[in-house]
């Protein structure tokens, strides 16, 4: 049976794949260097890798080829940690003795020269250092010869192009390979086969040479890599600008096989697992995934080169490139493939200036408009002023996160339609709500708030005080204000209840499908339904006002400031509503899948999809500021606290992600099955989820304290009333569960 395992590597977290309980050590070492889960040092190595388990500051390093089995690996809990250990640094006596001898430097060449040149006698043997006074020799520190590893050796001689001196030197190194006989993949010129320096360890010797199917001179092969390590070069400073995404350009060199008849020779790069994918051509092509980076890139080396060249043909796994094109004014070098000014005027053609252009600030070229842009953006740098801390949320679903999609909106012209019942029965609650908001800005006594018990409270005494039930269906969401418990559910009612007496007080009716969303303010109880209207209701009162009208599909989500209520739908928008005459002002779109959860502070509107994204958005601009990309399935709910926002998906997690830095800083993990709902208070976390119970989370440790269990169904919503330390949660048994905890006295 295979399982995925989580791994940490400064701060970063990455998902392994199909690895069994039998996966040593050293397989896990391999498939994280080749695999470029992380962005290692520039020159590490597979070996120095470590990978082991944390406990407390304590780093428990796992030895060679331990199996995850073996160490009692819990796929479900454990998160193994990588660190870098170089060879030398923390080396034994015997190790740092061999480091010193010195290394072969290897000449360089102005030309290349023939591989006659390659010495035909064979290399030195190295000669191990007698054992240490004292020490034993037996079989366990002086291994019997195997010649295993010589089968199908042959040698080479690597030809290296060094961009960055002054003179652009080609140096050339021997070395021993091995090819497979059959070729991975094909393509119109060239096939190509794994091939092994023998030098190394397998995972990481292993390369892809590539070799003409028919004649190829061989200067072009030199060409070819010296046209790669170029761009290498341009990658560099194209990231000295502190891009969004930096990319990469593969190590390239040409190899000459010695011990073949006639002159064989090919390219080789280092072996990159991933999904291949070529960004935009030397023709003027442009890929159709939205990317934004690659062709920042070509436009990058475009302009700061003076228009003088050109880097094309971007193409690789991720932004990890190779086998580019370069253009330059005047057509000479880089291959017929250089198509001088003709290949400059394809590229400023088909060129749409995107977020990354501008962040570079490179000139304007065919912009895009901020409704199409879907590739990279640049972070903002949010402010939320000298206090920082959100409100606790009062949603039942509290608002129910790379680079991506910028999004479009637009603006209705006339707003939601009113009929003329409908103004006059809203126009007294109009007349209230400006009452309000004026007397807001008039002196008045300054009622005592009560104090925060919220430090106080023992969350790990939790316990179940009661069940209550009054709905005939699932009870799909839950919102408290002051002493009043507002639940709705797939019945199509909001049951009203009074929380000191746990009883219904009042049934409201009027939505024809379930009911998905609710939230309230001072003044008005909004209800989401799958019919796709959302209405409002007089909060203490109880009695309709209006129907808001936009939406196309069902109302999942919604969230409310002083000024707007934002409401998130199946139709894959974002509508935002003035609260005071409920018309429609903005529709927010850009998000490929319904929004399942909205939550705002100040100026910034947070909102999660189906298509795995948490998109923020600027309410000065009403534009999408930046995406969180992380999770890897529905993100179904969202709150905040402080500098920090929290995000419930399907796949099982809850990502923390930093304000400051919009960077994911710790994933929490426990729930086996889908996290439906969570609430924030400032003492701790509460999530809910499809496998039945309810998990509270220490926000300074990050650990689950209690995990609530009662409920004989998936539990999708979650809400605190926090002056009487009670939890409420709704679920798909129908029933409500209620919960409570003491004061640590």
């Amino acid at each position: 049976m295979s399982v995925n395992v989580w791994f940490s590597y400064e701060g970063d977290e990455a998902e392994l794949q199909d690895v069994t309980m039998d996966t040593n050590t050293s397989t896990l070492r391999r498939r994280l260097h080749d695999g470029k889960l992380f962005r290692f040092p520039e020159g590490t190595t597979q070996t120095d890798l470590n990978i082991g388990t944390l406990q407390g500051n304590v780093y428990d390093k796992w030895k060679p080829r331990t199996t995850l089995d073996e160490m009692n690996f819990n796929a479900s809990k454990d998160t193994l940690y990588v660190r870098i250990e170089k060879r030398g640094e923390d080396a034994s006596p015997a190790q740092q003795a061999l480091s010193n001898v010195p290394t072969p430097v290897s000449s360089p060449i102005i030309m290349p020269a023939a591989v006659q040149q390659l010495s035909a006698g064979p290399s030195p043997t190295p000669v191990s250092a007698p054992p240490a006074t004292g020490s034993v020799s037996n079989a366990a520190v002086c291994p019997s010869f195997s010649s295993a590893l010589l089968q199908g050796a042959e040698r080479a001689l690597r030809w290296e192009y060094n961009p960055y001196t002054s003179t652009a030197e080609w140096s050339q190194t021997a070395l021993l390979v091995r090819t497979e006989q059959v070729p991975f993949a094909e393509g119109n010129f060239r096939k190509a086969y794994y091939c092994y320096d023998l030098s190394l360890n397998p995972s990481e010797g292993k390369l892809v040479a590539k070799i003409a199917k028919g004649k190829c001179p061989r200067a072009a092969y030199f060409e070819d890599v010296r046209t790669q390590m170029i761009a290498r070069k341009w990658a560099d400073r194209y990231n000295e600008r502190n891009p969004p995404k930096k990319v990469a350009f593969l190590m390239s060199w040409v190899l000459e096989m010695a011990d073949r008849p006639g002159e064989v020779i090919c390219g080789v790069e280092p072996h990159v697992e991933g999904k291949y994918i070529k960004y935009n051509n030397n023709s003027g092509y442009v890929g159709t995934d939205d990317r934004n980076t690659p062709q920042a890139f070509s436009h990058f080396t475009y302009e700061h080169s003076n228009h003088q060249l050109l880097i094309i043909d971007i193409q690789g796994v991720a932004d990890w490139y190779t086998d580019p094109q370069i253009h330059t004014y005047d057509g000479v070098g880089f291959g017929m493939g250089n198509l001088g000014q003709k290949g400059f005027e394809r590229f400023l053609e088909s060129h749409r200036c995107n977020a990354v252009c501008q962040y570079l600030g490179l000139q304007s070229v065919n912009a895009k408009t901020p409704a199409k842009d879907m590739g990279t953006q640049i972070r903002p740098d949010l402010d939320f002023g000298e206090s920082s801390a959100a409100p606790v949320p009062i949603l039942g679903r509290p608002g129910g996160g790379s680079f991506g999609p910028s999004i479009g909106l637009s603006r209705p012209g006339g707003g939601s339609s009113v009929d003329l019942a409908d103004r006059d029965r809203m126009e007294p609650y109009r007349e209230s709500y400006r009452e309000k908001q004026d007397s807001r800005s008039r002196e008045a006594p300054v009622k005592e708030a009560e104090p925060d018990l919220s430090s106080l409270w023992d969350l790990k005494s939790i316990k179940f005080q009661e069940t209550i039930k009054a709905h005939a269906d699932i009870v799909n969401v839950l919102c408290v204000y002051e002493d009043t418990l507002f639940s709705g559910s797939a019945d199509t009612t909001i049951k009203v209840w009074d929380i000191k007496t746990l009883q219904v007080t009042d049934t409201l009716k009027g939505h024809e499908g379930g009911i998905e969303a609710l939230c309230a303010n001072d003044q008005y109880l909004f209800t989401g339904s799958t019919d796709g209207g959302i209405k409002a209701w007089d909060v203490k009162r109880h009695r309709y006002i209006h129907t808001l009208e936009g939406h196309e599909e069902s109302v999942f989500c919604f969230c409310i400031n002083d000024q707007y209520l934002f409401s998130g739908s199946g139709d894959k928008s974002i509508k935002v509503w003035n609260l005071k005459t409920f018309d429609l002002l903005h529709t927010l779109e850009g998000h490929g899948r319904a929004i399942k959860a909205l939550c705002v502070s100040g100026q910034y509107l947070f909102s999660g999809s189906n298509d795995m994204t948490i998109k923020v958005w600027d309410l000065k601009s009403f534009r999408c500021s930046y995406t969180l990309k992380g999770h890897t399935k529905w993100v179904k709910s969202l709150c905040i606290l402080g500098t920090s926002l929290y995000s419930g998906s399907y796949d099982k997690t809850i990502r923390v992600w930093s304000l400051k830095s919009l960077e994911c800083t710790s994933t929490l993990r426990g729930h086996e099955r889908w996290v439906e709902a969570m609430t924030i208070t400032p003492k701790g976390l509460f999530s809910a989820s499809d496998d039945n119970t309810i998990r509270v989370w220490d926000l300074e440790s990050q650990k689950c304290i209690a995990t609530l269990e009662g409920h004989s169904g998936s539990v999708g919503s979650v809400v605190v009333h926090p002056g009487k330390r009670l939890l409420f949660s709704g679920s798909h048994d129908t029933t409500i569960r209620v919960w409570s905890w003491p004061i640590i006295q």
